[in-house]
């Protein structure tokens, strides 16, 4: 298994600054940072340091958050890749609203860090998802709002229309479906947190 590399934050920049204000000095230094902190919705905020000054943020965020982080410091073979995977019932934080629903499962789309062909997320210390990644786009930082929001929404209405659940669901139930699933998983994250801390 490959790990995220480690390097010195030298260069001195703007998000760089704000971890090194926080007298964090290393990128492994500011991976546990940014693991330790709660799950929050992100804004439409397009600075990925609100993460910092909210002291919390979505997984996508904070993963978008780390690639900027190792580009200021010169660092690139870190990337982005927005990858849809099954949002399904094995994911116990979300059985309940899932079978309440009639729904096996759905497609979701969350931004990881791509290195060396392996994916990693802050949420944990291994690859970024246990579910099999259905596709996968390299995109930019700045891109996990909207572009993320707007791709994500594509590609679940050709899934609803692929999978001929049309005249059952549509792209607006599903997604309010999927944020009451990561309404779910934003505490049980956080009561994990709590209790290690």
């Amino acid at each position: 298994m490959k790990h995220l590399p480690d390097f010195p934050l030298v260069r001195p920049a703007k998000l760089s600054q704000l971890f090194v204000d926080r007298e964090i000095t290393h990128f492994s230094e500011a991976v546990a940072y940014l693991r330790k902190l709660p799950y929050r919705r992100t804004s439409e905020s397009r600075d990925l340091s609100s993460v910092l000054a909210d002291s919390g943020g979505s997984f996508t965020a904070r993963n978008a958050l780390l690639v900027q982080l190792a580009r200021e410091q010169g660092f690139k073979d870190l990337s982005l890749s927005l990858c849809t995977h099954e949002f399904d019932r094995n994911c116990p934080e979300v059985d309940a609203i899932l079978g309440e629903q009639g729904l096996e499962g759905f497609p979701d789309a969350q931004g990881c860090v791509q290195y060396q062909g392996q994916m990693f997320t802050v949420a944990n210390d291994s690859l970024c998802l246990e579910a099999e990644v259905l596709s996968a786009i390299e995109i930019a930082p700045a891109q996990i709002n909207t572009f993320k929001r707007r791709y994500h929404q594509n590609y679940l209405s050709n899934w609803v229309r692929l999978e001929r659940l049309d005249r059952v669901w549509s792209v607006e139930t599903l997604w309010d479906i999927r944020s009451r699933c990561l309404d779910q998983v934003a505490r049980h994250w956080n009561r994990c947190l709590r209790s290690v801390s």
